[in-house]
């Protein structure tokens, strides 16, 4: 069987500061859906193994222990879920490290929470100052949603099940109506910070999980970067 070891004790990131919650549209709650939770990852394991073999199905199971060892994500009981979000494989053919990896769908979630702003999205406006710009650099936020830690009693509502076993987000997944906007007040708040730096004179414009660094002419841009 392709199951991972959810006897391991796994260590959960701690944090302190701002934490993601979800933000209910009323008392209502999603249904639990651990039955079709198993029924999807049957049918998943099965079709991947069609594609590409056992080669693949370990490549993606690969994946949710790469997230158990980060923290991301930590095992429970079945019982312990309240909900379980369905997951999906994106295939990467060709690609060195990471021929397959897990995309969570929010869908059956999303409905119950309420909607949700994000202002970071105005690409336009990045592109006329990008091209005005003398001189700038680009940034990736590694597994930026996944640095946003949740609320413990909204973590239940964030299971996943795979190899027979289920598991619950610690933190904040891709794949929530909710995320870009959580990502944006977290990323906007590094950005303050980084603005009362005396010695940080560039301006960054964030979209999603990318910063565009810019600078002025004269200006050392190396170490504005490390700055930031």
């Amino acid at each position: 069987k392709n199951e991972l070891n959810a006897t391991k004790v796994y260590e959960a990131k701690s944090y302190e500061g701002r934490v993601a919650s979800l933000e209910w549209r009323s008392s209502q709650r999603p249904p639990r859906s651990f039955k079709p939770a198993m029924k999807r990852a049957k049918r998943l394991e099965f079709s991947l193994r069609r594609r590409g073999g056992q080669e693949l199905v370990d490549a993606y199971t690969d994946q949710f222990k790469q997230w158990l060892d980060s923290g991301f994500i930590r095992p429970v009981k079945n019982d312990e879920v309240k909900h379980y979000l369905f997951h999906h494989p994106v295939i990467r053919v060709g690609h060195p490290t990471t021929p397959v990896r897990p995309v969570i769908n929010g869908q059956s979630l999303d409905p119950f929470l309420r909607e949700t702003e994000c202002d970071m999205l105005r690409i336009v406006d990045i592109i006329t100052q990008w091209r005005q710009s003398e001189k700038w650099v680009t940034m990736d936020l590694s597994k930026a949603f996944l640095r946003i830690q949740m609320r413990e009693e909204d973590q239940p509502y964030l299971g996943i099940y795979w190899g027979d076993a289920s598991y619950v987000f610690n933190v904040l997944p891709f794949g929530l109506a909710m995320s870009p906007s959580w990502l944006t007040a977290n990323v906007k708040e590094v950005l303050r910070r980084a603005s009362e730096d005396p010695h940080f004179v560039g301006k960054v414009l964030p979209y999603m999980d990318d910063l565009l660094l810019l600078v002025k002419d004269g200006v050392d841009i190396q170490v504005q970067q490390r700055l930031l």
